[in-house]
């Protein structure tokens, strides 16, 4: 087994080398990984589960859906809960004030995702954190977010706290 770091060193000087090649007959190379982040470099990136393509993208796409899956107050209430430790649907409906329906969806959201699992005991299920850098990464959005809070708050670029978009500001240009 490789560690992270020597196989994104490995695939880089393999795609490095495969990209000469191409570049005189066209050719096509894959590169299998059981790690995202050591493909980062790749045209396109095909994710496989129980051999089945279930997304396919750039390093980018990937990413921004990810980092989609956070981008909902909602769901970020929900993550919230269960920093602790594992929860049931009712237990975070009564944290986070949200309706059963809507807790229950983004649940099946984030567990379609990755970030959460669910655990059946008998007629109730446990959600819990899928990974513990969940966790981490909310941490440390906390710290940015400390840090540039201002600067997000008057951003024209992004959703106002009441749910409305603001357009940017744009100069009417006269003829």
């Amino acid at each position: 087994s490789v560690d992270a770091e020597t196989e994104h060193a490995l695939f880089e000087r393999y795609a490095a080398a495969a990209a000469r090649t191409a570049a005189g007959n066209g050719g096509i190379t894959v590169l299998v990984s059981h790690r995202f982040s050591t493909v980062r470099m790749a045209d396109l990136i095909l994710v496989v589960d129980g051999g089945r393509i279930v997304e396919a993208g750039t390093h980018g796409d990937l990413m921004a859906k990810l980092f989609r899956g956070f981008g909902d107050t909602s769901r970020l209430r929900v993550l919230a809960c269960l920093r602790d430790g594992p929860l049931t649907v009712g237990t975070i409906v009564d944290r986070t004030r949200l309706t059963q329906s809507n807790v229950s969806m983004h649940l099946a959201c984030l567990a379609d995702c990755g970030l959460v699992t669910r655990e059946r005991r008998g007629r109730f299920a446990d959600y819990t954190l899928a990974d513990k850098r969940v966790v981490k990464l909310l941490d440390q959005a906390e710290e940015l977010l400390l840090e540039i809070d201002r600067r997000i708050e008057v951003c024209p670029r992004y959703e106002e706290p009441s749910g409305a978009t603001r357009s940017p500001r744009r100069r009417r240009v006269r003829r």
